[in-house]
C-alpha cells in the first residue's frame, strides 16, 4: 500500500486524539462524515468501506437510516489486452438497521438495490463540458442513453452486467467505541456476505477493519479515518484485483444554524485492481464532496452531497448525488 495514501488521512486522526479544546464548551454535536462508498462498477462488487461516524449510539439505541444515491458513470478503456466500459446512470436504494445492545458496542447491516439504465445526464454533461472546453472522454465515442457495463479481455468476457435492478451483497458489522464525545474514535469491522444477485456478486467473502475519528468543537467538526480491507475477486477479476485494499477519507463541517452544518469532504483510496495498462482502471480514486447536513431534535439525521472525482482518468466516476436520511429511537439500556 502506497505510504502517501496514508499521510492524507493520518492528520485527522491525530486532530481527533491531541487536539485541546474543551469538549465542554461546544454544544454541537456534528452530523458528519458523509457515508457515501465508491460508485464504480467493479468496485462495488467488493466491500467498499465507506467513512462510519465515530460517536456512536448510545445503550438501548436503535437507528434506521435510508440512502438514495444517484451516479452518472463513464469510463472507456481500449488497450491491447482489454476493452472496457462502464457506461450507465445508476440509481441505488440502501437500507439499514444499527442497535447498541450496550455501551460497549454496536451492530448493524446494510443492503441496497442497485438499477442500471441509460439514464438522462449524457446530454447535459457533454454540453458542460463543451461550453467550459473541458475532454469528453470518448462520450463522443457511443451513443447518448446506452447502458454497457462490460470488461473483454481477448477471447473472453471476464464483466458484463445487463441493464436493470440488481441486489449487492449485504455488509454486517461490529462497532466500538474508543472514545466517546467531543473527541470521538471506534473500531469496527464489517463482513460482505457473498448473498447478492449472481451477475453483481464476485461469491466471495470480504472482510473489513476501519477506524474513525472526530473532534467537534464549538462550531467546526472534523473527520477522519482509515480502513482496510481484503479483496476477493472470484474466479472473473482475479487476475487483477489486489490482496488487499487501503480505504481513507477526511473532511470538516462548519456549524451554520441550530443543528445545520456545511461539510466538505476528500475521501479514497488504493486500487482495488490493477495490470490493465490503463490508468483508467489502475490508478487510485479519489472523490472531493460538498453539501450539507442536519438535525431535527435527537431523532433525525439528514445528509446531502454531491461527489466529484478529482483525478482525471481514475476508476473515481464522473459525480454522485447521495442522500441520507436516519432515525434514532430508543435509549436508556445497559
Amino acid at each position: 500500500m502506497p505510504f502517501r495514501h496514508l499521510l492524507v488521512a493520518l492528520p485527522g486522526i491525530v486532530v481527533v486524539l491531541l487536539a485541546g479544546a474543551d469538549p465542554g464548551e461546544a454544544q454541537w454535536r456534528g452530523n458528519g462524515p458523509f457515508r457515501v462508498p465508491e460508485q464504480n462498477p467493479l468496485y462495488q462488487r467488493f466491500l467498499t468501506p465507506r467513512p462510519e461516524r465515530a460517536e456512536l449510539l448510545e445503550p438501548g439505541q436503535i437507528e434506521f437510516a435510508m440512502r438514495s444515491t444517484y451516479s452518472n458513470i463513464f469510463e472507456f478503456v481500449r488497450t491491447t489486452e482489454v476493452a472496457a466500459t462502464l457506461d450507465t446512470e445508476r440509481s441505488t436504494t440502501g437500507m439499514e438497521v444499527v442497535w447498541a445492545p450496550s455501551a460497549r458496542y454496536e451492530v448493524g447491516v446494510r443492503g441496497a438495490i442497485v438499477i442500471d439504465y441509460g439514464g438522462f445526464l449524457d446530454g447535459p454533461v457533454q454540453e458542460f463540458h463543451d461550453i467550459f472546453n473541458l475532454p469528453n472522454g470518448n462520450r463522443d465515442d457511443v451513443e447518448n442513453g446506452n447502458v454497457d457495463l462490460s470488461l473483454v479481455t481477448p477471447g473472453d468476457t471476464v464483466f458484463s452486467l445487463d441493464e436493470g435492478a440488481h441486489l449487492t451483497d449485504p455488509v454486517v458489522w461490529v462497532a466500538v467505541p474508543l472514545l466517546r464525545g467531543r473527541r470521538a474514535l471506534a473500531a469496527r469491522v464489517s463482513l460482505k456476505l457473498p448473498i447478492g444477485s449472481s451477475n453483481h456478486s464476485t461469491g466471495k467473502t470480504d472482510v473489513g477493519v476501519q477506524l474513525d475519528g472526530q473532534h467537534v468543537f464549538t462550531n467546526w467538526a472534523v473527520y477522519s479515518g482509515l480502513a482496510v480491507s481484503t479483496l476477493n475477486a472470484g474466479s472473473e477479476l482475479d487476475r487483477w484485483d489486489k490482496d488487499v485494499a487501503l480505504t481513507w477519507h477526511l473532511g470538516g463541517e462548519r456549524r451554520i444554524g441550530e443543528g445545520w452544518g456545511i461539510l466538505a469532504q476528500f475521501q479514497g483510496s488504493t486500487a482495488f485492481l490493477e495490470g490493465f495498462g490503463d490508468r483508467v482502471l489502475d490508478r487510485a480514486p479519489v472523490n472531493f464532496g460538498v453539501g450539507a447536513s442536519g438535525r431535527a431534535g435527537s431523532e433525525w439525521t439528514w445528509q446531502a452531497v454531491f461527489t466529484e472525482d478529482i483525478r482525471s482518468n481514475s476508476p473515481a466516476v464522473d459525480f454522485t448525488f447521495d442522500i441520507h436520511l436516519s432515525r434514532v429511537i430508543g435509549g436508556g439500556g445497559g
